[in-house]
């Protein structure tokens, strides 16, 4: 099990292998993690929407893949990729496209029925499709 005083903590969680690259999620509040989906508690810089977008980057998956060209990335690699603090203009727009997608990640996840926030089908009522699924198909 994960350290226990991080539990229930706003942080950036991640499968710690994958074919396909490594990925990062934003993990929300009063939830719990273990060594399949570990994660990343920032310490001094507490912005965790620029993090998140700053570790799903190309740059950043380069660096993680260059330091360990494994499938496998460890918290020591991620500690190992270098992080200068932004300027403060850039700051605010990544943050706030970080937390667009965060925000249609959910909407999205209400659709599907392996989400524990599993609202309703996508087909909506009847024939009508609904507005915000279709939103998603039109751009």
């Amino acid at each position: 099990m994960g350290n226990e005083k991080f539990f229930f903590k706003e942080g950036i969680t991640y499968s710690a292998s994958g074919s396909k690259g490594i990925t990062f999620r934003y993990l929300p509040q009063n939830f719990i993690f273990d060594v399949g989906g570990s994660c990343v508690f920032p310490d001094i810089y507490k912005n965790n929407s620029y993090i998140l977008a700053f570790l799903n980057s190309k740059v950043c998956s380069y660096i993680a893949n260059c330091l360990n060209p494994t499938v496998n990335v460890q918290v020591g690699d991620l500690k190992r990729v270098p992080f200068e603090l932004p300027q403060k203009d850039k700051e605010c727009i990544i943050s706030f496209l970080s937390e667009q997608n965060i925000q249609i990640r959910r909407r999205s996840c209400k659709y599907s029925i392996l989400e524990r926030n599993y609202v309703n089908s996508p087909i909506g009522i009847g024939n009508k499709i609904s507005c915000e699924i279709l939103f998603f198909y039109i751009f």
